[in-house]
């Protein structure tokens, strides 16, 4: 797990002490270590949090000594031992055991198709010297984030953005469209950011930069391994279960310990309980497992079922507890290392609690994100799956009437929005993460705006659309929810402390299994249905099928509480960009702290800290 940024164009064009500027920018990321290569067309630079082969050996950049190949790479190869056997029976020989050294020379050898052989989590960027072209890339779920830029006649791109902000003469405008997109979808644009003149590779995407110009391609679409049915319960659900367990083994590869984030709930519960008894079972010592809690609304806190899970699987349990005070200090330094907003308020608790990993002495840890997506986890997505049905179920003529005959409000509920869109034949599903509807956007936003991306989607789904309406909830979600949002929350948050967090249920050999059963068996009447039968084999049944509560805690509480007067500091800053309506603004200050607005409330306090940063504070 690393830092990475290159130049790749003219070297000499730039200072190369603005690159090492850069370069410092992201030495959080990696702290062990610190690189840069340089020949007449690229510049490198990497930092380093070493995780496989501790040598030197393993320090990036990389160069193959046979191509002249140089890398520069962030994450982990989960599968590097059997590529690398693989290469050494072609002849191909090793100066490291480094999983970085296995990616080079595996792009040797198999050129752009190395990809399809990665299990991992990843983006990196190879110079090829013979071609004197870029070959870059970002892992299908997009796990780990690429920015790039032209700059000057130049191509530059790092692990965040803050390392390319410094070869601008001037921080460039927030893009617009992307504005619009963050407060729909709680991310910027699909392959852009909230920069303009800056954007970011998609998940499943390879780039190749030659004297053609840039082409972007994508290299795996899960949709293209939908091909079956599987019916039988019982056989699948044995397949299943040794898919995780093989997962949950193949993210401990390393050199260093690995612990496990506990919340209490069932997906971080389960993978800890299969962590802990492979631990136990081929390497006879308990794991150390990690949860947060909260001084106050302890009725969001799940320390207590953590605990009890910790004494089940017998981990060493580290709980940490935060207070408001704790919450509003941190929010600026969250924003920072965002880069840019993610309206995602989870993002301070797993900040907070990285940082107690990372006081703890360990580099790595497993979470459990990625399987509500999978296994149908959400409440929310039967809720929206009824409204698709209805729309199906009815002739045009029936929707007319009943669309007529509803007195649909402009600031109506969500459950009135989505029922407007069944009965209009639009889109009703929209992530699970959709926070202003189209209505309220624009009232919201005083500047036009062109794209909507769940178009962009809906247009990319059509040769799939004889599946089952989950299949599309999955789509949309694959990458607009967990490459955007909670993928970057896990990969800015905790590397912000130099700790990687790593994700089981975020297999793509698991995701193809599990997408593969029959719908009546992978949604059933029951969310996770499948993977709760799976996890009484591990854990106790309380544990297990106690009512979901989500990772949530009491930020809109505690920000109403600490920040009596925000309306003022929102008005003052919107004077400055001129975005938003002042009148919608008073509306979501006074109505924020109720359960449908309060993550409105939380995109604009994001944005705002975020623009205040970027474009107030000099």
């Amino acid at each position: 797990m690393c830092g990475i940024i290159g130049l790749f164009g003219n070297p000499k064009s730039i200072d190369i002490n603005l690159f090492k500027k850069a370069l410092d920018k992201i030495a959080h990321r990696g702290p062990d270590a610190y690189g840069i290569y340089q020949n007449e067309d690229i510049i490198f630079g990497h930092r380093r949090l070493s995780i496989i082969d501790l040598s030197y050996l393993g320090n990036q950049p990389m160069v193959d000594e046979q191509t002249n190949n140089v890398i520069v790479f962030n994450g982990e190869i989960y599968n590097y031992k059997s590529i690398r056997d693989f290469l050494l029976s072609k002849g191909i020989n090793f100066n490291s055991s480094s999983d970085t050294e296995v990616l080079l020379k595996a792009y040797r050898y198999f050129g752009a198709e190395v990809l399809n052989k990665l299990r991992g989590m990843f983006s990196f960027c190879i110079y090829d010297a013979d071609k004197k072209s870029l070959f870059f890339a970002r892992d299908r779920f997009g796990k780990k984030p690429f920015y790039y830029a032209f700059i000057k006649d130049n191509f530059l791109f790092s692990s965040e953005i803050k390392a390319l902000l410094p070869f601008f003469d001037k921080t460039p405008l927030p893009d617009k469209d992307s504005i619009a997109d963050y407060f729909r979808y709680l991310a910027s644009s699909y392959g852009k950011t909230m920069y303009e003149s800056i954007y970011k590779l998609p998940p499943s995407c390879f780039g190749i930069l030659d004297k053609n110009g840039l082409s972007i391609k994508d290299y795996y679409n899960p949709l293209d391994y939908v091909s079956k049915s599987y019916k039988n319960e019982d056989q699948i659900l044995k397949a299943i279960e040794d898919k995780l367990v093989e997962s949950v083994e193949l993210r401990l590869v390393g050199d260093v310990e690995v612990a496990s984030l506990l919340s209490g709930g069932l997906d971080s519960s389960f993978v800890s309980a299969l962590y802990s008894k492979i631990a136990k079972d081929k390497f006879n010592r308990s794991i150390n497992t990690f949860s947060i809690g909260y001084d106050e609304y302890e009725h969001y806190s799940e320390l207590s079922w953590a605990l009890k899970v910790s004494k089940f699987i017998g981990s060493n349990h580290r709980p940490i507890t935060i207070s408001s005070k704790d919450f509003i200090e941190k929010v600026d330094e969250v924003v920072y290392f965002l880069d840019e907003p993610i309206n995602d308020p989870a993002t301070l608790p797993t900040y907070v609690i990285s940082s107690y990993i990372k006081e703890n002495g360990i580099k790595v840890a497993l979470s459990g994100e990625g399987s509500d997506e999978l296994f149908f986890g959400y409440d929310m997505y039967y809720k929206y799956l009824a409204y698709d049905e209805l729309s199906k179920s009815l002739k045009k003529e029936s929707k007319e009437l009943l669309f007529e005959s509803i007195n649909f409000q402009e600031n109506m509920p969500k459950y009135q929005e989505f029922l407007r869109r069944a009965l209009n034949d639009e889109i009703v599903f929209r992530t699970i993460g959709e926070c202003f509807t189209e209505l309220e956007l624009k009232k919201f936003l005083r500047f036009s705006y062109e794209n909507n991306q769940i178009e962009l989607f809906s247009k990319r789904f059509e040769p799939f659309k004889h599946h089952h309406t989950s299949v599309w909830y999955y789509f949309v979600d694959m990458y607009m929810w967990i490459g955007e949002v909670l993928m970057m929350k896990v990969d800015k948050m905790a590397m912000a402390h130099s700790v990687e967090l790593r994700a089981p249920m975020l297999d793509h050999e698991l995701h193809q299994l599990v997408l593969n059963v029959d719908p009546s068996l992978r949604i059933s009447n029951q969310n996770k249905h499948l993977l709760k039968k799976i996890a009484t084999k591990y854990l106790p049944e309380d544990i297990v099928y106690r009512r979901k509560k989500g990772f949530s805690y009491p930020f809109i509480e505690w920000f109403y509480k600490e920040k009596k007067d925000f309306l003022k500091d929102w008005l003052k800053i919107n004077k400055e960009h001129g975005f938003f309506d002042e009148g919608f603004l008073r509306f979501l200050y006074e109505n924020g702290n109720s359960k449908a607005y309060k993550h409105h409330v939380w995109a604009v306090e994001i944005f705002n800290r975020w623009f205040k940063q970027n474009y107030l504070s000099n």
